[in-house]
């Protein structure tokens, strides 16, 4: 039964030490509150991969022979991801680089080399619902509930520098040039 299969879910949280209330902030301790969903043993039978119910896929090394238990910890496999609906996306058209927004976050990938470059928390009521590459990439656009926001992209970050007073916008592009947008 579905009680049964959750209940032994949850068994497996507490003999790994997956904590269910509370948020770590370090790399290799970092655990979101969510619960275990779905659990593969790789063939090697050391490592233990799985899916929490925020669809993040994270791993952790263990000893089936109980040893070196406390150098167990638990890691994203590749990085944390969006955990709401992507609400828009884009490819940069001179680097390897893709934006994507969900409401509460911007995320700017490198698929050259797999990984997440920068992440972007966007502030309440300010959620983003489409975004768009500059395409020389040093610029992205968002537009949110009540403005289209002109940002610059930084080595580490994202910096607002401009925005436009125009409400409701769910799909924006600039155009090949650069030197303008167009927003629907």
């Amino acid at each position: 039964s579905k009680d049964e299969s959750n209940s032994q879910y949850k068994l497996l949280q507490r003999e790994l030490g997956y904590p269910e209330n509370k948020v770590k902030q370090t790399v290799d301790d970092f655990l979101p509150v969510e619960h275990i969903t779905s659990v593969a043993l790789a063939p090697t039978e050391d490592i233990l991969y799985f899916v929490n119910t925020a669809n993040q896929l994270l791993k952790v090394n263990i000893t089936l022979d109980g040893t070196d238990i406390e150098k167990s910890h638990f890691e994203y496999v590749h990085c944390r991801f969006h955990t709401q609906a992507i609400t828009g996306m884009d490819v940069c058209l001179r680097k390897q680089l893709v934006v994507t927004c969900s409401e509460r976050f911007i995320h700017i990938w490198n698929y050259g080399a797999r990984k997440l470059e920068i992440s972007h928390a966007c502030s309440a009521g300010e959620e983003a619902s489409a975004v768009a590459f500059h395409p020389s990439g040093f610029h992205i656009i968002v537009a949110t509930a009540d403005k289209i926001s002109l940002m610059n992209v930084l080595a580490t970050s994202i910096k607002e520098y401009t925005s436009y007073n125009i409400k409701g916008c769910r799909e924006i592009r600039f155009n090949h040039g650069g030197n303008l947008f167009a927003c629907a």
